[in-house]
């Protein structure tokens, strides 16, 4: 079967996924309709940030814009977790080297008096857990680590310390101690409730933060249920060490690089990311790296050229998807920083090293899978018919893998295989549509559901001509298991034209 010439490279689907923040500088819907043309796929709204109440607003203004865009976005709820956060200030505070901090819990028996502030700057955090399990000489973090601050003295109710590290705080700003986990779930109160609006709001996915142990993933999933995907945000050293346990549980797993670069050194991360996205791809999940990606729009309309680098890497290192924070949540440029983002991932995905990063990861998951244990539920014919669609279709030429797919779960099995070619996913409903919105080279669609599997087969076919625009051939899947036989006929090879029609063929 003769391949079909290339369409430009702006006009193909890209792979890697873009997650945009809304916040104060992207909430009203012209700027999120403008985002979703310049290449947002999912929306998150950050729960520290948003009180509960808030979400059904910002989830209608995301459907709003993607109605007006024509196009389907996820929306991301990503909880705000057991973060400690400064509380007690009026406003932004600059310390100096040497300065005299107080830090009182939360509900500490009686309020800072006069002669408390006049010997040092007070504020609180909301965890008298914090205050009994430091000691003399540790260093709490303020700001994510911008600030640090070294314990002199540990009282009933408050620390004493001096400033090392100068710079600004302010109210919410996060505190932290390296190598002090503190007890409970990862799933607050205030989670509970978050989790409860938005889905009612109709959140897609939920990014579970500060998760320590698989049994915080386990909770979640007895709120969400199958209502919404789960992404477990990678933040504590306990969480790398018990990834295996996490990503089983869970849809996906998010490199945060922010707290995870304040609980361990800096100098380890790009290690620690790279092992996890490729665990995540060995385990067929959703990896997502985040984090300062392109910082420097917050305030600039170009980003720095380590930016670029770091956006690409992510890239090749196998992520599903990267995530931009304050950069459209509260920065000048929110729009430009999505196009901005778009235009570096298309160009590394044209890169010869990109093709040979995925046939890189295909090997190692096929080795996998030879050695280890089955990487999934043998019960399942989603991941056999995933590898076989994946190997099919470079051979015949196919321009497109094409997956008819009710709840979305083979089609996340076949973007963690990593095709060569686009992955067109037909689906019945907007809810599959938009969860699939995550999910690695993966251009969901929805089509009718009635009718004969040869009528889905060429609905479907006829979807992913229309997609890639031009005449080709793609490899159409149908899962479904009859006894403990494959149906055969669930994999086959269909010729298109750019107006969606099946060419017949012999």
């Amino acid at each position: 079967m003769a391949t079909p010439d290339p369409p430009d490279a702006d006009e193909l689907p890209r792979h890697v996924k873009i997650i945009a923040t809304i916040g104060p500088a992207s909430h009203d819907v012209a700027t999120l309709t403008a985002m979703i043309g310049a290449g947002m796929d999912a929306a998150r709204i950050n729960c520290s940030h948003t009180p509960a109440e808030r979400i059904p607003e910002l989830v209608a203004a995301v459907r709003a814009a993607e109605t007006a865009a024509g196009r389907h976005v996820a929306v991301l709820g990503d909880l705000a977790g057991p973060k400690l956060r400064i509380d007690g200030l009026d406003g932004p505070v600059e310390l100096a080297a040497g300065d005299a901090v107080r830090i009182g819990a939360a509900d500490a028996v009686r309020p800072p008096d006069a002669a408390d502030r006049a010997a040092g700057i007070w504020f609180r955090v909301p965890a008298p857990e914090l205050i009994a399990s430091c000691a003399v000489g540790d260093t709490v973090l303020l700001a994510d680590g911008e600030v640090s601050v070294e314990v002199r003295a540990v009282e009933a109710d408050q620390l004493r310390g001096v400033v090392t590290t100068p710079g600004a705080i302010g109210p919410r700003k996060g505190v932290h101690v390296p190598g002090i986990d503190l007890a409970g779930s990862a799933i607050t109160e205030a989670d509970r409730r978050s989790i409860a609006v938005g889905l009612e709001a109709g959140i897609d996915v939920f990014a579970v933060s500060f998760v320590q142990h698989p049994s915080d993933v386990a909770t979640a999933r007895e709120l969400i249920g199958d209502r919404a995907l789960i992404i477990a945000k990678i933040e504590r050293a306990s969480a790398v060490d018990e990834i295996d346990g996490i990503l089983e549980l869970a849809d996906g797993m998010m490199v945060a690089r922010g707290d995870l670069g304040v609980e361990l050194p800096l100098e380890e991360v790009p290690g620690i990311q790279k092992d996890l996205v490729y665990r995540s791809l060995m385990e067929r999940k959703i990896p997502v790296v985040a984090t300062e990606m392109l910082e420097s729009m917050i305030t600039s309309a170009r980003p720095t050229r380590a930016e670029v680098s770091d956006v690409a890497n992510a890239a090749l290192d196998g992520a599903s998807a990267v995530m931009l924070s304050a950069e459209t949540a509260m920065g000048a440029h929110p729009v430009a920083t999505v196009a901005t983002m778009d235009r570096i991932l298309r160009h590394v995905e044209h890169h010869r090293r990109y093709a040979g990063s995925l046939l890189a990861t295909q090997a190692a998951r096929f080795a996998s899978r030879a050695v280890d244990a089955p990487l999934i539920d043998s019960t399942s014919w989603g991941a056999p018919l995933a590898d076989a669609a994946t190997e099919l279709a470079p051979r015949v030429g196919a321009a497109a893998i094409v997956l008819i797919t009710e709840t979305g779960r083979t089609a996340r099995l076949l973007a963690a295989a990593r095709p060569e070619c686009p992955i067109v996913a037909a689906c019945f409903s907007e809810t599959v549509v938009r969860r699939l919105c995550l999910s690695w080279g993966v251009v969901p669609v929805i089509i009718e559901a009635e009718g004969s599997r040869s009528d889905l087969r060429h609905r479907a076919a006829a979807a992913a001509g229309r997609v890639i625009g031009g005449d080709g051939g793609v490899v159409v899947v149908l899962s479904g298991p009859v006894g403990d036989h494959l149906r055969f006929d669930d994999l086959r090879v269909m010729l298109v034209d750019g107006r969606g029609a099946v060419i017949p063929h012999a």
